[in-house]
C-alpha cells in the first residue's frame, strides 16, 4: 500500500480509509484524502 508509506497514518471508519499526518510540534492532524474502500486508488499516487 504506497499511499500508507507517504502518509504513515491510516484510518478505517465504515467504507472509508482515511489517510492523514500529524504533526506533533503544532498539535494538529491534517487529513489528507478520504477514499471509498473498495475504490482503487493506486492510480491516484
Amino acid at each position: 500500500m504506497k499511499l500508507f508509506h507517504i502518509y504513515k497514518q491510516m484510518l478505517v471508519i465504515g467504507n472509508y480509509l482515511v489517510f492523514y499526518v500529524v504533526f506533533e510540534n503544532k498539535k494538529i492532524v491534517e487529513i489528507r484524502r478520504i477514499l471509498h474502500g473498495k475504490r482503487k486508488y493506486n492510480f491516484l499516487l
